[in-house]
């Protein structure tokens, strides 16, 4: 019986395996999925992930997670996972084609980012998803996504990745990977063909650091490589992780197992004594593209010093002109530093000119302010207008007979004319102010001698003026009194 039984377990096993087995999931409709990425692209809900799971969720597709790879691994079953295109360049700018892709990308699919840097340092590759909503009308694919909300984007944004770091330093476009999971629209089960990991040039490191005094250290990399796709090799050095900088590099042979650099000032930089230092390795592919060792780190000895030694300080607040300043000097021997403060500059002046009053302007004081910081040390002040001074009055028009006349006052200081005045006119002739000018001149004197001897003719008031003696005649005498009179002489 028991043999029968055995018998019948065995051939129903060998009918069940030779029926095919499928797992099929449900139908996935990318149309519901693109609906719901549109509607709740800035909804601030969830990251990358999520976004993505929740847009396969109303597509109908099961796979569900928070975080990048799991999702990818819960996918299987539901479509191709295919290698697209390898970044070359840090742009946020770069674009990806349905052209680039070997198979019919739509919208639905899911695009998955691979930092090779990340995978490189022995950390899950992928960083970020997105889902492809469209194409404009280049063919250029269209995403949307979160952790940066974007709905419709050409741009490829894992291309110079923001958010998570690796060793302190950004995922870098020029080190990603895009994978496109495309979608089985019939929902049958298909396993992800996942392409092989990116082959590195260098499959392992193996850091050490020996010798290690006040001021040097040396570094070493035992490596295992293939040295005809690497072109250069180096170190990396700095006080902090985010801060490392080339610090020593050479060219590749034909053989490379191990790199050394001794950090004392002659292959390296010299150390500070007390200081931690953090450092890695790094290659220089053919390719043009670079590999990273992780990042170690050591500290320096310490000396304690009894009689510290100070150098030359450095200024690390600048003084102003109304501020102290700080310097800190470092003992050369143990490295230990104190900080002082330095004096402040105080005000660099330079005048500021004046500007006399005058009659009718105000005038300003003498001052001054700093050159540098522009403080007034030296207040300027206003100079009041001096006002004008009046000088005595000038006959500039005489008045004659019948004519009136003027005199103008002027100021003593300026010349400026302060007033103007009308002189009555005269109400008789002078007599033997034959010219009518109002005063007796040598002038005077002459015309009336002409009428003397007949060389002038005059009307009756010419006659009446010129007889200066008024004997009823013009004669020689008239004209002697006229002059006499005219040059003081009477």
């Amino acid at each position: 019986m028991k043999s029968k039984i055995l018998a019948l377990f065995l051939a129903l096993v060998m009918i069940l395996a030779s029926v095919p087995c499928s797992f099929a999931a449900s139908s996935y409709n990318r149309d519901k999925a693109v609906a719901y990425a549109k509607a709740h692209w800035n909804d601030g809900k969830g990251l990358c992930a999520e976004f993505v799971s929740d847009c396969l969720k109303a597509g109908g597709c099961t796979a569900w997670n928070k975080t990048v790879k799991p999702l990818l691994d819960e996918l299987k079953g539901w479509g191709t996972l295919y290698a697209v295109a390898d970044g070359t360049t840090n742009s946020k700018n770069w674009k990806l084609n349905k052209s680039a892709c070997s198979f019919d990308v739509k919208p639905g699919d899911i695009v998955f980012f691979y930092c090779r840097t990340c995978a490189a340092a022995g950390k899950s590759g992928y960083c970020h998803t997105a889902i492809i909503t469209g194409f404009d009308s280049k063919g250029n694919i269209l995403c949307a996504q979160h952790n940066g909300a974007m709905n419709d984007y050409a741009t490829i944004r894992g291309f110079g990745h923001t958010n998570a770091k690796v060793d302190n330093k950004k995922h870098q476009g020029s080190a990603i990977s895009l994978r496109i999971f495309h979608m089985n629209d019939d929902g049958s089960a298909t396993i992800p063909v996942t392409p092989p990991a990116p082959v590195n040039a260098v499959s392992k490191w193996t850091l050490s650091v020996s010798g290690i005094t006040t001021n040097s250290a040396t570094v070493r990399a035992d490596i295992t490589c293939t040295p005809s796709k690497l072109s250069k090799v180096g170190l990396e050095l700095g006080t902090s992780a985010g801060n490392m900088k080339s610090v020593a590099s050479w060219k590749v042979g034909t053989i490379l197992t191990f790199c050394s650099v001794k950090c004392d000032g002659s292959e390296g930089p010299k150390l500070s004594p007390g200081t931690t230092y953090y450092y890695r390795f790094y290659v220089l592919r053919t390719d043009g593209k670079y590999e990273y060792s992780t990042t170690g780190n050591f500290t320096t000895k310490s000396t304690a010093c009894t009689n510290h030694t100070y150098g030359g300080g450095t200024v690390t607040v600048n003084p102003t002109c109304t501020a102290a300043g700080t310097i800190v000097y470092k003992c050369t021997k143990c490295g230990a530093s104190k900080t002082e403060a330095v004096k402040a500059k105080g005000h660099t002046a330079v005048a500021l000119p004046g500007k006399a009053a005058t009659c009718t302007a105000a005038g300003l004081s003498e001052g001054s302010k700093c050159s540098v910081c522009n403080t007034v040390i030296k207040a300027q002040t206003t100079i009041p207008a001096k006002g004008h001074k009046a000088g005595a009055w000038t006959v500039t028009k005489q008045p004659q007979v019948g004519l009136k006349g003027t005199e103008t006052q002027k100021c003593t200081v300026c010349s400026a004319v302060l007033a103007t005045r009308e002189i009555a006119a005269l109400s008789s002739f002078l007599p033997g102010d034959v010219d009518k000018d109002g005063k007796l001149t040598a002038t005077d004197a002459r015309l009336v001698l002409r009428i003397a001897v007949g060389l002038e003719r005059a009307d009756s008031e010419t006659f009446r003026i010129a007889d200066f003696n008024g004997d009823g005649k013009v004669t020689a005498d008239d004209a002697r009194s006229v002059l006499r009179r005219a040059v003081g002489l009477s």
